[in-house]
């Protein structure tokens, strides 16, 4: 995410209107059901339909996020929460299909 505070300090920008990390985190989350529907097959009228190697429910689709890069660790256990409430103001129940990346050194995969 980006640090909306560092990057404006830098340039002498006002940051009050600038949303919170959490607030981003949050809307992350929610977005992310309805993208998660975009990887679904369906038909012509919008009924999703089950292929051989597709997913057939939006609980099939994992996403992804990746908080490694976070200037400040500490905000990560908050903003995970956020992702997870985001995602289920959206209608997504439990942590199935969400993982969110932590302390993982991706140079390993």
């Amino acid at each position: 995410m980006v640090d909306f505070n560092r990057s404006a300090e830098k340039k002498g920008i006002e940051v009050g209107y600038f949303p919170s990390h959490e607030t981003v985190a949050f809307n992350i989350g929610k977005d992310s059901i309805e993208q998660k529907g975009k990887y679904i097959p369906k038909d012509r009228e919008g009924t999703p339909i089950c292929i051989p190697g597709f997913s057939c429910s939006v609980s099939d689709v994992i996403h992804l996020f990746n908080l490694n890069n976070m200037t400040y660790p500490a905000e990560i256990p908050g903003l995970k929460q956020a992702i997870l409430n985001g995602a289920e103001a959206a209608g997504h129940t439990g942590t199935d299909g969400i993982l969110v990346l932590i302390d993982i050194d991706l140079k390993e995969f």
